[in-house]
């Protein structure tokens, strides 16, 4: 059988998988008395293609673009000032968010001027729960710090108004 034939098999062994998605190729072999171990090199499963079935795990391109990436960001950004444990892939998980996606969509976002602010809170942050971690600075001197920087949280929220402030107090 030459290579020409076996691509109008696979097309019609995908026509089949459409009615019946079980059909293995050992039985579309035994149904056209076709070879098996030959025509198992030739016609493949991986090429049967749905074009109304979604082939990425997760989702199509437009479901992955339903999304408001700068609400998003900003309530990740909230959160996370608010409780610098939370991490990104955590949130990712919380709103069944594939965390690739959430962190290509994050990255592109920070340049936007009206996230910026919350972003230099969020690293400051970051870097003042690390310090405490190293013992570099007292719990006093941390919980004064991380007061300061949730009221300039909420005079940056005032500022750029993208979210309401109640949805993420403790």
């Amino acid at each position: 059988m030459t290579k020409q034939e076996y691509l109008s098999h696979q097309k019609a062994f995908n026509s089949l998988r459409l009615e019946t998605p079980r059909l293995t190729i050992r039985e579309y072999c035994e149904q056209n008395g076709m070879h098996y171990n030959t025509a198992r090199r030739h016609i493949k499963l991986n090429q049967f293609n749905l074009s109304h079935h979604s082939t990425s795990p997760y989702g199509s391109a437009a479901e992955n673009k339903k999304h408001n990436w700068p609400v998003l960001l900003e309530r990740y950004l909230i959160s996370s000032i608010h409780d610098p444990d939370i991490f990104p892939i955590d949130f990712a998980k919380s709103h069944d968010i594939p965390y690739s996606i959430l962190r290509r969509n994050f990255s592109s976002l920070k340049t936007n001027p009206e996230i910026s602010g919350l972003w230099e809170l969020h690293f400051r942050q970051k870097a003042l729960l690390k310090s405490l971690k190293l013992n570099d600075i007292s719990l006093v001197h941390f919980e004064k710090q991380r007061r300061a920087i949730l009221s300039e949280l909420n005079d940056e929220l005032a500022l750029c108004r993208l979210t309401n402030v109640e949805d993420f107090k403790d």
